[in-house]
């Protein structure tokens, strides 16, 4: 399955073309075994675990502020991470799905900056600093 990018923290994983197909099966294997180790339970699972269980009082507290469209897009992202913490919970092997639910994630945007800033008080936020 070829990769497609998306952004962990504030790092943006890009696949990128090997020239001259140099190594490219060498590349893709660590590539793969890296994108594995990233989205690995031990690394993802608590941070979202904590979105998880503080996005539902964000959404009641925030919705009368936001706009229609902004409440069904964080509500979609919130979806989006109960359905990561679950796989990560029933299978956490499951690489192509839970790269399937980041990249769905990442296109709701970027999370709430007060959510975030609540979560990680010390990460930069603005433009495209942070993203899930």
């Amino acid at each position: 399955m070829p990769l497609k990018p998306f952004t962990i923290s504030y790092v943006r994983i890009v696949p990128l073309p090997i020239m001259n197909d140099f190594a490219s099966q060498d590349f893709q294997s660590a590539m793969d075994t890296m994108m594995r180790q990233l989205l690995s339970k031990d690394v993802l699972h608590e941070p979202m675990r904590e979105f998880r269980d503080k996005y539902p009082k964000w959404l009641e507290t925030n919705k009368s502020s936001l706009t229609n469209d902004e409440f069904a897009r964080y509500s979609k992202q919130f979806e989006y991470i109960k359905e990561l913490c679950g796989v990560y919970e029933t299978t956490p092997n499951d690489f192509e799905r839970i790269v399937d639910i980041m990249q769905n994630m990442q296109a709701c945007g970027q999370p709430p900056n007060d959510l975030v800033q609540e979560l990680a008080p010390d990460m930069p936020l603005g433009g495209d600093e942070f993203s899930l």
